[in-house]
């Protein structure tokens, strides 16, 4: 019988060895808010670090404290629009810094969130950008992301076990058939 490969991790150093506010998205989140404490509160809550391009890397940090992989993305600073996306992963396999049959099992962004606060409610969005945002204006939730639409999936919600969740999927409107994601995640959920 073949054995499971076991889950790709990445040392932690590289979030601390990162943290920064000096990206883009960082940016466009010092005009939204007009209040560098609170930028500062959020990158710090989710772990934001940033790339010598100005890039932004929204780590996924496990209940377990694991990192598991960092989306990196380039964001417009003026208007917040994405530009592009990669993952550590794929850059440090690249670099011969990973196996290249590192086995990514991906988590919920801000699930470290879950083991600090026990009791809050959890809000779960799409994006990590809509999870930051949130966070900022309504602290009341602890606010998590699936990374995308298709991202929810019962190996990443059992870190959800027991909590209180809300979902707030993106707007969409039905085209060619296609569910919303309002549907689509009710039928997940």
């Amino acid at each position: 019988v073949e054995q499971p490969r076991p889950m790709g991790t990445i040392n932690f150093d590289l979030v601390l060895k990162s943290a920064s506010t000096e990206s883009n998205f960082v940016r466009f989140l010092i005009d939204l808010f007009n209040d560098n404490p609170k930028v500062t509160q959020l990158c710090q809550t989710y772990a934001l670090g940033a790339t010598k391009a100005n890039e932004v890397i929204f780590w996924q940090i496990d209940l377990n404290g694991i990192l598991r992989t960092g989306k990196i993305m380039q964001y417009d600073p003026d208007n917040g629009k994405r530009k592009n996306i990669d993952w550590v992963h794929n850059r440090m396999k690249k670099d011969d810094q990973l196996p290249l049959d590192y086995n990514l099992k991906q988590c919920l962004f801000g699930e470290h969130l879950l083991k600090l606060n026990t009791g809050g409610t959890v809000a779960i969005v799409e994006s990590e950008k809509t999870a930051v945002i949130a966070s900022g204006l309504m602290p009341e939730f602890i606010w998590i992301a699936a990374g995308q639409l298709q991202g929810l999936n019962l190996e990443k919600c059992k870190a959800l076990t027991g909590r209180n969740v809300v979902f707030f999927p993106d707007l969409s409107e039905k085209k060619d058939n296609r569910m919303t994601a309002f549907e689509v995640w009710s039928a997940k959920a």
